[in-house]
């Protein structure tokens, strides 16, 4: 009668790979001693990784310790005193936008309007005009032709009030201080002012 012991199976040589019974006690192809506990753990064991799938793997990890620490990084410094000088940089900037916009347009409307005031309009001709900082004087210095053919050189202060052609008023608010150049500006400005009145 046979006996009930154990039943043979057949598990994997851990040195070459070869199937062989688990009861054998050396394997017969490379001769590597066998030992049931551990072919069978080793049989059961998980596949190896790859070194592609840990190079990988090690790169994620990584990057996202770097984002991490990248973002813990600009939530204390970075953005909060970005996003503060953005917004006072920007605030002031507008306001310095609009006074340059409103001295521009200041020293246009003088010019337009010292233009159609002349003997001969087309004859005239802007060297230079300026305003003071706070847009309260454009300063307008000019050419055109007199009453007798002759070119003129003048000069004008202007006020919300009108001109003043005295040297009194242009040594007092056209000589010394702080002044925003404005020549270019508003010589092409005046003109259209001057085309849109005709």
């Amino acid at each position: 009668m046979p006996s009930r012991g154990r039943t043979m199976a057949l598990i994997r040589c851990s040195e070459c790979k070869a199937k062989i019974s688990d009861q054998a006690a050396a394997c017969p192809q490379c001769g590597a001693p066998v030992s049931a506990g551990t072919n069978t753990a080793s049989s059961a064991s998980p596949k190896k990784r790859s070194p592609l799938a840990i190079g990988c793997l090690i790169l994620l990890g990584i990057g996202f310790v770097g984002a991490l620490i990248s973002g813990a990084a600009n939530q204390k410094v970075g953005l909060p005193s970005t996003t503060a000088n953005a917004t006072g940089n920007t605030t002031a900037e507008d306001a310095e936008h609009k006074a340059e916009t409103a001295r521009t347009e200041f020293a246009a409307l003088a010019v337009a309007s010292l233009k159609k005031a002349m003997r001969d309009p087309d004859s005239f001709k802007l060297e230079r005009a300026f305003t003071t900082m706070d847009a309260k004087y454009a300063c307008v210095l000019y050419r055109a032709r007199n009453g007798f053919g002759g070119m003129n050189r003048d000069h004008v202060v202007f006020t919300t009030k009108g001109g003043d052609q005295s040297a009194y008023a242009w040594n007092k608010h056209c000589v010394k201080g702080e002044f925003s150049e404005q020549t270019s500006q508003a010589g092409s400005l005046g003109e259209v002012i001057d085309s849109a009145t005709q």
